[in-house]
């Protein structure tokens, strides 16, 4: 499924951010974490599609809003 939403987003960036956004906030969700505090849900909205995708692939490394946090201050102090 998920190829098929690529091929769906390949013309839109803004459209397949958004997917990829949704994507990675449901696998936290019901994944290791739980449900999102707001303030952790705004900053994995505002990063980009390849940070998005880092994310993604960093789930299984990451066990708790505590990981997720310092994860996402070590990818906004990267250029």
């Amino acid at each position: 499924m998920a190829h098929l939403k690529v091929k769906e987003t390949k013309t839109d960036p803004s459209a397949r951010k958004t997917w990829k956004f949704s994507l990675v906030k449901r696998l936290y969700e019901r994944g290791y974490i739980g449900s999102l505090p707001q303030p952790l849900h705004e900053r994995i909205h505002q990063l980009s599609i390849e940070q998005l995708n880092a994310l993604a692939l960093a789930i299984f490394d990451l066990t708790s809003i505590e990981d997720l946090t310092n994860r996402l201050d070590r990818a906004s102090s990267q250029p």
